[in-house]
């Protein structure tokens, strides 16, 4: 009866949560009701084989016991093992491309490691390097299941090329690929958006760090383009632009909640450069959140308001401007010490703002 699997089946994940053997063989069928293999069982064998102990020594002399099962952790490398491509690959990698170590283990992913026995995927790595110059660390940060996916396209190498049109080439191709833009090299609307990008002058390293999976996904979107148009009216344009932008804000353009908080940065005193220099993912993700703006308004309290405010501002301290204990430690060292240096503490010394507490407040007077 369906009920009594479902019953069977909760028993047997309460039991696995205590850390008891689930023996699935107990377990009915839920097409039969019999006792048989369950879908519990099921899943495992559809799963990877076992490395056998032989190939998995050798990959471990290969390239180190810690490495190895970090890459068996990859789906597809213990079939790769199994039929040798795997080992006969990391050489490759290493040899040609001067990928090793924890290098190997960031580059593989399960769209390469389902190219090793591949020909169409070495050759395109070698293409990357002749033509492009992507090569040794350049070609793990370029790596990703899309772009492994796209090598043998000739979309794809179309693409690389055209982007050399917006100033992105050799290093800046590096930085400027992921798996969102390698997605879009063969949609037309997305060149679009890069020739509108270049009307607003943001080409070559502009272009590089404004892009992002967010922005990619959006390039052809309405809300993204009257978004940017609106982002002048705070002072939010030209380099500026370039800098303020984040996958956060991208994601937040077509959300009114994020407009109706820069205008509340505004009031403060927080436009133009002040705000580029205040917003960060962070910040982004909690602008509709009345504790954040809670949290501002102590601070104002304590004498951090406007550029000081904007300077203030980081990851740590965003996430952080709920917190009693944080924000008492801030007042300890703010009734001891000038706010301008309070400041620079917390913004020049990373990790402060993510443990200060009263106890480490005082701790850090003690030494003042």
């Amino acid at each position: 009866r369906p009920v009594g699997v479902v019953a069977m089946l909760a028993r047997s994940l309460r039991a696995l949560s205590r850390g008891a053997r689930l023996r699935s063989a107990t377990l009915p069928c839920i097409r039969t009701g019999q006792p048989a293999l369950c879908a519990v069982r099921m899943c495992a064998n559809v799963s990877e084989p076992k490395p056998e102990p032989e190939g998995m020594q050798r990959l471990a002399d290969t390239i180190g016991d810690r490495n190895a099962k970090r890459l068996l952790q990859t789906h597809g490398v213990t079939s790769r093992l199994a039929d040798g491509s795997l080992l006969t690959g990391i050489q490759t990698l290493r040899e040609e491309f001067g990928i090793s170590g924890d290098g190997l283990v960031t580059f593989m992913s399960n769209s390469v490691a389902a190219r090793l026995e591949n020909e169409a995927f070495w050759a395109g790595l070698r293409r990357l390097d002749q033509e492009f110059g992507v090569s040794g660390d350049g070609l793990i940060t370029f790596m990703s299941n899309s772009v492994a996916a796209r090598l043998e396209g000739k979309a794809f190498w179309v693409g690389l090329r055209r982007l050399g049109d917006f100033g992105i080439v050799g290093p800046r191709l590096v930085t400027f690929m992921s798996g969102s833009v390698a997605a879009r090299l063969e949609d037309e609307a997305f060149w679009a958006g890069l020739t509108r990008l270049g009307e607003l002058g943001i080409t070559g390293d502009g272009l590089v760090t404004f892009m992002s999976n967010s922005v990619a996904a959006r390039l052809e979107g309405k809300a993204f383009w009257v978004g940017l148009r609106r982002l002048g009216d705070f002072g939010i344009v030209g380099p500026r632009l370039v800098t303020f932008m984040s996958g956060s804000v991208a994601a937040r353009l077509s959300d009114e909640a994020f407009w109706v908080g820069l205008r509340r940065l505004r009031e403060l005193g927080i436009v133009g450069e002040g705000l580029v220099t205040f917003m960060s993912e962070s910040v982004a993700v909690r602008l509709e959140d009345e504790a954040f703006w809670a949290g501002l308004t102590r601070l104002r309290e304590l004498g951090i308001t406007g550029d000081k405010l904007a300077t203030f501002m980081n990851g740590s301290v965003a996430t952080r401007l709920e917190n009693d204990d944080f924000m008492d430690g801030l007042s300890s060292l703010c009734s001891e010490l000038s706010t301008p240096v309070v400041i620079g503490l917390l913004k020049n010394n990373k990790g402060v703002a993510s443990r200060l507490t009263v106890e480490y407040a005082r701790s850090i007077l003690s030494i003042t």
